[in-house]
């Protein structure tokens, strides 16, 4: 039987930031219909929320080289906000989730 994967993603404008967007994006693959497919979701969203922030350290880490700037001046408040904000969308998108 063949397996499926899911990609969801949602663009977002960033508050107080003229041109500038967040694009917030979560695949899964491979989920194979012939196993237990919400064992395979919950093990998905669990190394979702996992990985995360290792990635968006590293993220922000590369964003810093590249630019020079340093993470001690307003980059980290603009990453903090910018974090809140995905985590409120992951908030939103978890409760129009559980009202479906």
């Amino acid at each position: 039987m063949p397996k499926i994967s899911v990609h969801l993603g949602v663009t977002l404008p960033i508050p107080g930031q003229d041109y500038s967007s967040l694009r917030v994006d979560v695949q899964f693959d491979d989920i194979d219909p012939e196993r237990d497919v919400q064992e395979q979701l919950d093990t998905c969203e669990k190394l979702v929320l996992q990985t995360t922030e290792v990635a968006e350290r590293a993220l922000l880490q590369q964003a810093t080289n590249m630019s020079g700037v340093s993470l001690d001046g307003g980059l980290a408040k603009k990453v903090e906000r910018l974090t809140s904000v995905v985590q409120r969308i992951i908030e939103h998108i978890k409760r129009a989730a559980e009202s479906e």
